[in-house]
């Protein structure tokens, strides 16, 4: 069945896979409608350098669609979405969904989602 085999290859850690649980379990797309398994699933595929993860993970953190709102988190997601090409993550950015001091509160991102902000 398709949620053993998805979820064999996400504890594997595929990120497809688990950025595709993460979605069915949002949508109820053949699984059960699970806002908490879908949010651990695109977390970890965000994490892993999954681009559409990060991008929507920073859209979850600027609506707080399951999550607290968080500007500065925002940023951060749609910046490494950026950075790996994702035009929508881009455009969010430049469009100034994000006020200026969102974007100076995040002065460096490392690789794996880590980030350092001004205060630290």
């Amino acid at each position: 069945p398709l949620s053993t085999s998805l979820h064999t290859r996400a504890a594997a850690g595929d990120l497809e896979a688990q950025y595709e649980l993460s979605w069915r379990h949002a949508l109820g797309m053949e699984l059960p409608e699970d806002d908490t398994e879908a949010l651990k699933w695109l977390r970890l595929a965000a994490a892993g350098g999954h681009a559409l993860a990060r991008n929507n993970l920073g859209a979850r953190h600027l609506s707080g669609e399951g999550v607290d709102t968080d500007p500065v988190e925002a940023y951060r997601w749609f910046h490494l979405a950026a950075e790996q090409g994702d035009r929508k993550a881009g455009k969010k950015i430049s469009r100034g969904e994000l006020r200026a001091r969102e974007k100076d509160s995040c002065v460096h991102t490392s690789d794996d989602g880590g980030s350092k902000h001004n205060d630290q």
